[in-house]
């Protein structure tokens, strides 16, 4: 009975998130309407009939406009956010006239429907959000979905709309301060190759995972996000300077670069078997094998803030010490360290070769 009620609560969390994204997504369309109507935004939730008008001329979402203006009401901090997303979308020069936004909505859907036919078709391992994370699609008038006989050439189609601005899929990020758009999606404009640049230097000797730099604004942070749970180690897009996050590589690209250079993991056995001291010791030796030597002061300091806050023993030893190693093979293999790190974070980013292009609002 414990485990079906932790079940639940999961579950109920889940379902939570789920509701929670789909109000912000569907108010981020009544935004964009309305700016379609008016181009000052301030103080827009005051003036509802506006917004109302908005939503039922330009929008095409799975919330009714009665929730959405009550969710924008109870958080001012998300509608200062959209606000800001409405104004640099608009700024950006990527809209071209009047658009219908679409969120979860019967078309939104058909265009997911037609890459899952064609991935299944070619054999493809991808989720619709890797092969194209927006949120809401941007429609101009009435834009027919393609029948065609590859994954390539719905990419290629794709491309042609945004780039005319005839359909656009729009991913969205909460935003702090000032909002920033960015063409994403096609490994040929705007990506670059990413470098590894190292392995950043813990505040905690014992952490529940590692940095690994791709650049001066952005990392892949490693490390389990259900430690309770024992899940292993994720790698995560984080961006210097914004307050989202930018992706989690996927766990298929993530076991291929380990299993094909043959990076250590420890198993779950024998982390659930080796004393306390020996794994401290690992981790030291670790973090010697990245580059970073601790004094014994420090070492005593930071194992005893840490054991404090292990809430599940091989769950947490299991995320610093995988991340770690995949760290210090990084530092120790400086001839394949490019090619793994670019590879995990255009899989992170959604712009692997299979993936199609989108417009990132952040």
């Amino acid at each position: 009975m414990r485990f079906k009620a932790k079940v639940n609560d999961y579950l109920n969390e889940a379902a939570d998130a789920s509701a929670t994204t789909r109000l912000q997504e569907g108010l981020h369309c009544v935004f964009f309407g309305a700016k379609q109507k008016r181009k000052d935004l301030t103080n827009i939730m005051s003036d509802p009939d506006l917004l109302e008008a908005a939503y039922k001329t330009y929008c095409s979402v799975d919330a009714p406009f009665g929730e959405l203006y009550t969710f924008g009401e109870k958080q001012p901090t998300w509608v200062t956010s959209i606000t800001e997303a409405a104004n640099v979308l608009f700024a950006s020069g990527w809209l071209k006239g009047k658009y219908t936004y679409h969120r979860n909505d019967a078309y939104m859907n058909a265009i997911y429907a037609q890459f899952n036919a064609l991935k299944k078709y070619e054999d493809v391992k991808m989720g619709n959000d890797k092969w194209n994370p927006g949120d809401v699609w941007a429609s101009k008038g009435n834009v027919p979905i393609p029948e065609v006989d590859s994954l390539a050439e719905y990419n290629a189609w794709v491309a042609e709309m945004l780039h005319s601005g005839k359909l656009i899929a729009i991913s969205l990020k909460k935003i702090k301060g000032s909002g920033t758009v960015k063409l994403e999606g096609d490994p040929a404009v705007d990506v670059g190759k990413r470098k590894f640049m190292g392995v950043k230097k813990p505040k905690n000797i014992y952490p529940t995972g590692v940095m690994l730099l791709a650049d001066k604004n952005a990392a892949i942070n490693f490390r389990s996000f259900r430690v309770s749970k024992e899940a292993d180690v994720t790698g995560e897009v984080l961006k210097a300077g914004t307050g989202a996050r930018h992706g989690k590589v996927p766990a298929e690209r993530k076991k291929e670069m380990i299993k094909k250079y043959n990076i250590p993991q420890m198993t779950k056995a024998k982390i659930a078997k080796s004393s306390d001291e020996d794994l401290q010791n690992y981790v030291l030796e670790l973090w010697m094998d990245v580059g970073y030597v601790f004094s014994e002061a420090d070492i005593a300091k930071y194992i005893k803030q840490r054991s404090k806050k292990i809430s599940n023993r091989t769950g947490y030893w299991q995320s610093v010490i995988h991340a770690l190693e995949i760290g210090a093979f990084m530092m120790s293999h400086k001839s394949v360290a490019n090619t793994i790190m670019d590879y995990w974070y255009k899989g992170a980013s959604s712009t692997t070769a299979d993936s199609s292009q989108f417009i990132k609002v952040y």
